[in-house]
């Protein structure tokens, strides 16, 4: 039965479980129905223009194999529950990362994967999909499983200076066929001044013009030490990035 507060019957709302919210191949949707309530659910796969209103009544998990938006709610004795809805991106490539630094727990992004799992994060970083690092320097291979011409790379890095989070001072790219000896491509320095407190994102660009490569190294140097005029000063700064794109 729903719960009920003093005046308004309240049908709880379904817990989805999956993985991540990234996947490779498919991904399993699994809805955690409170009670015995029905669950309703629909799949809008993100490449359509026209979302469809059909609902289907849950009674096992169920898979995806393309980006798509979950939505659901519960139904109770008439009362419905709130509709929630999770977004689920299939990854645009088969490629691999090794971080070489560690990041801080609480900000993770969801691991390794999200480095490279086309979700980008937004200027809000509270939401959990930027990856931080304190007082140490980011350095990530990233393995595209063959040697391939490459484009351009490109990696996003984010900026709040008044929580601590600043600009990499500068950003390398290296390339390599077999994963041991890496060749500098190129540095990108920032531009963007440390006392600036606007909340913004910045992409380190770098073109390579097709030049082939099976490994590419990303590292991106701290800023360290929060200076004197920094509310924080004394502290050590925080990288934050998210994500690594290769075309």
């Amino acid at each position: 039965a729903p719960w009920f507060n003093d005046k308004f019957p309240i049908v709880p709302v379904p817990a989805i479980e999956a993985d991540g919210k990234a996947f490779n191949d498919k991904m399993e949707i699994k809805l955690n129905v409170p009670f015995d309530d029905k669950v309703y659910y629909h799949v809008y796969p993100m490449h359509d223009a026209y979302k469809n209103d059909q609902w289907n009544l849950y009674d096992k998990p169920f898979a995806i194999a393309e980006s798509a938006e979950v939505s659901f709610y519960a139904e109770n004795n008439g009362e419905n529950s709130g509709i929630v809805k999770s977004i689920f991106f299939k990854k645009p490539n088969d490629y691999t990362i090794a971080i070489k630094s560690v990041y801080n727990k609480q900000y993770h992004a969801g691991g390794p994967e999200g480095l490279i799992d086309g979700i980008l994060g937004n200027e809000n970083w509270r939401k959990g999909d930027w990856q931080g690092y304190q007082s140490q320097d980011f350095e990530a291979v990233i393995d595209l499983q063959k040697e391939m011409p490459v484009k351009a790379i490109k990696g996003r890095f984010l900026q709040d200076s008044r929580s601590w989070i600043l600009m990499p001072a500068k950003v390398e790219y290296y390339i390599s066929n077999d994963g041991k000896n890496f060749t500098l491509v190129n540095t990108v320095n920032n531009t963007i001044a440390p006392q600036d407190t606007t909340t913004q994102i910045k992409s380190f660009d770098t073109e390579l013009n097709g030049t082939k490569t099976h490994y590419i190294k990303v590292k991106a140097y701290n800023f360290g030490t929060l200076p004197q005029w920094h509310q924080g000063a004394g502290g050590e700064a925080f990288i934050f990035i998210d994500e690594i794109t290769i075309n």
